[in-house]
């Protein structure tokens, strides 16, 4: 069983976030802890990532807005995703589903 803290990863991509292109973080049976620290952290410090493969994150307005914030975001695997714990879960999804729509359609 593996798990992925965010606090443990925070500083590198702090420091080389801005390098970074490829990210991979798979985490198994497990969600990631602190979440919420490692999205902020994506979002303010890797913007040339082009391929982000995620696993047991949490569909979220926060998750939204990092890919929203990814604009060099080429590709994208999400594995086992956890509940969403918004009061409206469909839609979170179904504006998801357009704002790739929309950025597929742009390119």
């Amino acid at each position: 069983m593996y798990s992925i803290y965010a606090s443990d990863i925070v500083q590198l991509l702090t420091k080389s976030g801005t390098l970074l292109q490829r990210l991979k973080l798979v985490s198994t049976d497990e969600p990631i802890w602190e979440e919420s620290l490692l999205l902020e952290t994506i979002k303010s410090f890797c913007p040339n990532i082009t391929y982000l493969n995620l696993s047991n994150i949490e569909f979220s307005t926060q998750f939204f807005e990092v890919i929203d914030n990814l604009q060099k975001l080429q590709f994208l695997t999400l594995r086992d995703i956890f509940e969403i714990l918004e009061d409206e879960p469909e839609i979170l999804v179904i504006q998801f589903a357009k704002n790739i729509a929309v950025d597929i359609a742009v390119s």
